[in-house]
């Protein structure tokens, strides 16, 4: 069975990811298969405005360390515990699924007020039939 909304979502992020992928490039003038993670890493890092999370939250449960973050210690890196590190993921284990629940509550406020705004903007024009002769 076919999913219309999902097309539309599917060709957005194709999209964000061939202009980052686009200014990369004009950028650094280099290989594009050298920037595609760099570009897929940023889309996947970053918050979308529709559910207030990134992509990576609402899938693991929490955000991304950057790169730079594991290679220059921070104080985020040198107090890491394994030990306390399992705990403290048990514990959001129980929060995930409210994580998700509020970003799927914001998506649909997002789309009702995406909706609000485009109906505001359509003007409503009656169907105006005129009647057919059929001549031979």
């Amino acid at each position: 069975m076919a999913y219309p909304q999902c097309s539309g979502q599917v060709e957005n992020a194709k999209r964000t990811i061939e202009d980052g992928i686009k200014k990369r490039l004009h950028e650094l003038g280099t290989s594009w298969v050298e920037e595609v993670s760099y570009v897929v890493w940023a889309y996947r890092t970053t918050l979308r405005r529709a559910i207030v999370e990134t992509p990576i939250a609402l899938t693991y449960g929490f955000e991304a360390k950057v790169p730079t973050e594991v290679l220059v210690p921070s104080a985020r890196v040198e107090a890491y515990d394994p030990s306390i590190n399992e705990q403290l993921m048990e514990l959001d284990a129980h929060f995930h699924q409210e994580i998700r629940d509020e970003a799927a509550m914001k998506m649909e406020e997002y789309q009702r007020h995406a909706k609000r705004y485009h109906d505001k903007k359509t003007l409503l024009r009656p169907l105006r039939c005129k009647p057919i002769s059929l001549t031979m």
